[in-house]
């Protein structure tokens, strides 16, 4: 069987002199390319970790790798195990992906941008060890998912059933929220939640919450458990109706 990375790895090899260097270099641009068309899809969707953190996490995954398996200067005669330094790398890009990822509230994001990072620290890894074919294809289908498939997200959502919720309290009430959903046998897609005070100063805590096109069947079940719970303020639902082709 016919195996093109290490065709390319072979051929560049044997250039006299300047082989390893040129090898070297096409693992470390094809790293940042690769990683770079990430990168720019989330710098354009405006989100922290952009092109430049997305080029610098695949490029120094890149070197990692590079360096646990050829780096001159080490003891060669020692068994190398390239394997250890690639968990160190997927373990730090973890806490990296963590600084993404903000909660205020009940909101939540940056899960995708933390999931992409450490996807180009994989493609990095990938990029040092040789495996150029592996790099590029999991870089296409990434592409695929993060731009056709947001298109396809979208279109379900508009036809997810949407609550707003308006209730006069002084107590977080989101875990009675959830039950309550739990209990009704719908499943909450998202939830934001908004804090205000009314002219007599108590908070008014207001929920837009975001229901699955599956739990079309059971809203108006969870609107009555709602209102017999926490007595709105007010309480607005929105549904398309489903398309049935």
């Amino acid at each position: 069987m016919f195996d093109l990375d290490q065709f390319i790895i072979d051929n560049l090899e044997c250039i006299p002199y300047v082989g390893d260097i040129i090898l070297i270099t096409l693992e470390l641009m094809l790293a940042a390319i690769l990683a770079g068309v990430i990168g720019y899809e989330r710098e354009k969707r405006g989100h922290a970790a952009g092109l430049r953190t997305h080029i610098l996490v695949s490029l120094g995954s890149c070197l990692v790798m590079i360096v646990s398996i050829s780096a001159p200067g080490l003891n060669i005669s020692a068994a190398r195990d390239p394997a250890r330094l690639a968990a160190q790398v997927v373990s730090g890009i973890g806490f990296l992906g963590a600084g993404t990822i903000i909660q205020n509230g009940t909101d939540v994001k940056g899960l995708t941008t933390a999931a992409t990072l450490w996807l180009c620290g994989g493609i990095g890894l990938a990029a040092g060890s040789g495996y150029f074919t592996g790099a590029i294809i999991t870089s296409l289908i990434s592409m695929l998912a993060l731009t056709v498939l947001t298109k396809l997200e979208r279109r379900v959502y508009q036809h997810s059933p949407k609550l707003i919720l308006k209730i006069k309290t002084d107590e977080h009430v989101l875990k009675d929220i959830i039950e309550i959903a739990n209990i009704s046998k719908v499943e909450i897609k998202e939830i934001h939640s908004q804090v205000s005070k009314d002219e007599q100063g108590q908070q008014i805590y207001t929920f837009y919450i975001s229901l699955s096109p599956s739990s079309y069947n059971f809203v108006e079940e969870f609107v009555e458990a709602l209102n017999e719970t926490f007595s709105p303020v007010a309480l607005k639902v929105f549904k398309k109706q489903l398309d049935k082709k």
